[in-house]
């Protein structure tokens, strides 16, 4: 199921992380699990209905797939569950499917495909 948005804590842990610049040569076993997952939850959630919100947490998306992507696996579902998203209202569809595009659009800007036929 898609979350609505990102807590403000956890927006504030990643930012103390991206300031951490975290090598990805240092995302090994246990830290490279959790290296995805932070960056599945972050997409997962990271649909807004305030514009400034998304576009905030569209970049946040997008550097740590920059600085990670040499250790990164994105499963497709995350991708498929916004761009097939059927919301409450057209607007929230239109949104959800949005941000699937958005999010599309780092993974293929940062040469990471779109799903891993190892993990799907």
């Amino acid at each position: 199921k898609m979350g609505k948005g990102i807590h403000y804590v956890v927006r504030d842990i990643c930012i103390c992380l991206l300031e951490w610049s975290v090598p990805p040569e240092a995302l090994i076993g246990e830290s490279e699990r959790l290296a995805n997952q932070l960056v599945e939850l972050l997409m997962k959630h990271a649909s807004h209905r305030q514009k400034f919100v998304l576009a905030n947490n569209l970049e946040m998306v997008k550097l740590f797939v920059e600085r990670w992507k040499p250790r990164l696996q994105i499963k497709k579902h995350v991708l498929l569950g916004w761009l097939t998203y059927k919301g409450s209202t057209d607007q929230a569809t239109v949104l959800g499917r949005i941000t699937g595009l958005q999010l599309l659009g780092v993974l293929l800007a940062n040469g990471l495909p779109p799903y891993d036929s190892n993990l799907d």
